[in-house]
């Protein structure tokens, strides 16, 4: 076939469809279900087209990748100064990431490695505290508050004290409406920037929030930019502290970094967060898991470290098969389709149009994971090609996420000081409340995850 109008579904009313979809955080499971009924490939609105074909995504994502990255992202941002996540230009992103890549490395956060366990034990504590005032614990919460302080610490030498609230503040509300907002914005283009200047909601909420949360960013850059004038001999180290060099040399200006702090702020918090969310719910969900976790926990030392749980097989077994059936990204990757043009499946795809691919879709083909929607951990114990080449919740290729050693070094660590802590802790929530709502970032659709810790929780761990 050689027209885009072969591709199943046809209808233009697909496009208000998905932006039905969009509204109410089903758009990824929208899109699943047309892949369910009519195959790898599918037509998802009159410009887009999704794919769940791997060798096809392969060709999208490869190095050399001829698909780049769609305006999709720059718009998702309010159309603001460019950045690592939002540049559709390959040489911009290749010079950017070099310049961000080293602090985000194994090696590069290595130093950080006590500012994230303080911020992880201050979680743990603050769970404990909240069970014992009012009989449970929102670890939804309480995970947000810790990914959002970790990477506001680690990028600005400043935590945003989130831990410290009892409460939600309102840069706590900010991140998590920020998803669904996006969204928003982005289906519906410039029609959001002239609802919202006629103050209708929730346009003129969405850019309120993105103003508001690049004058977080904005502040925390002076804060820590006149650290670093105070104490040029010896600043605390950060992710952005050898790229003050940088500006100084004029290859990045103030804006770029902001920019790229604000990116690290949002994509650092919610994702961790939820999928943090999601481990406790699954292992809470799932005695045998539980069991064998905790037997695989408790040859720990007690002054456990990074290293000591990165080596857990099980315990990344479990994680791993988290971000499969829960990560916190699993909405499509949007694409240009090249000058070329493009074929995939037998379909010729013209230029001027947006291919996707959509790791939610991926991590439940049953050819490639045997009864993908049950929970098996074990299933990671001898991977195939196919698993490995699949698995994307970190986004895939040249532009997969530059955070993702640093989210997984969280996870290991809160996941093995929660369940050392909390051996008994039972999940309140109703699997309705913890279906996941889905616009590019996810979260539980009642935006909590309610604990009982049980008897044995434990002072220390």
């Amino acid at each position: 076939m050689s027209l885009l109008t072969h591709v199943q579904n046809l209808s233009y009313l697909l496009g208000l469809v998905l932006l039905a979809g969009v509204a109410l955080g089903l758009r990824v499971k929208y899109i699943h279900s047309l892949h369910e009924k009519y195959g790898s490939v599918v037509r998802v609105s009159p410009d887009e087209v999704s794919i769940s074909d791997l060798p096809a995504a392969k060709e999208i994502h490869k190095v050399s990748t001829q698909f780049l990255k769609s305006r999709w992202y720059w718009e998702s941002t309010g159309r603001q100064r460019p950045g690592l996540f939002t540049t559709p230009d390959p040489h911009f992103h290749r010079m950017r990431r070099s310049l961000l890549a080293q602090p985000m490395t194994e090696t590069g956060l290595k130093p950080m490695e006590s500012t994230v366990n303080n911020n992880i034990q201050k979680t743990i504590d603050g769970i404990a505290l909240e069970h014992v005032q009012t009989g449970s614990a929102d670890v939804f919460k309480w995970f947000t508050y810790m990914a959002t302080d970790i990477i506001g610490e680690l990028s600005f030498a400043e935590s945003f004290r989130m831990l410290d609230h009892v409460t939600p503040n309102q840069y706590y509300y900010d991140l998590r409406s920020l998803g669904q907002l996006s969204a928003y914005r982005t289906e519906i283009g410039n029609w959001c920037i002239l609802l919202g200047a006629l103050q209708i909601n929730p346009f003129n909420q969405a850019i309120n929030i993105i103003k508001r949360i690049n004058v977080y960013a904005e502040q925390s850059y002076a804060r820590y930019a006149k650290h670093v004038e105070e104490n040029p001999a010896n600043p605390k180290m950060t992710l952005f502290t050898k790229l003050l060099n940088k500006e100084a040399d004029g290859q990045l200006v103030r804006d770029d970094l902001i920019r790229e702090g604000v990116s690290y702020i949002v994509a650092g918090s919610d994702t961790t967060a939820v999928t943090t969310t999601y481990i406790v719910y699954s292992v809470c969900k799932h005695p045998a898991v539980r069991a064998k976790l905790l037997a695989e926990l408790a040859d720990l030392p007690e002054d456990f470290n990074w290293a000591d749980v990165d080596k857990l097989t099980y315990l990344n077994n479990v994680i791993q098969e988290t971000l499969r059936l829960f990560g916190a990204a699993p909405a499509s990757l949007k694409r240009d389709v090249p000058p070329a043009g493009a074929k995939f499946v037998g379909y010729t795809i013209p230029t001027g149009n947006i291919v996707s691919t959509q790791a939610y879709t991926f991590h439940r083909d049953p050819a490639i994971f045997k009864d993908p929607h049950t929970f098996n951990p074990d299933r990671w114990l001898d991977p195939t090609p196919d698993m490995n080449h699949a698995f994307m919740p970190f986004g895939a290729g040249t532009r997969i996420c530059i955070g993702m050693h640093l989210a997984r070094h969280e996870m290991r660590m809160a996941t093995a000081k929660f369940f050392l802590r909390f051996p008994d802790a039972q999940v309140l929530e109703t699997e309705d409340a913890m279906d996941q709502e889905a616009y590019f970032l996810t979260a539980p659709k009642a935006h909590r995850c309610l604990v009982d810790l049980g008897v044995k929780n434990k002072e220390k761990a």
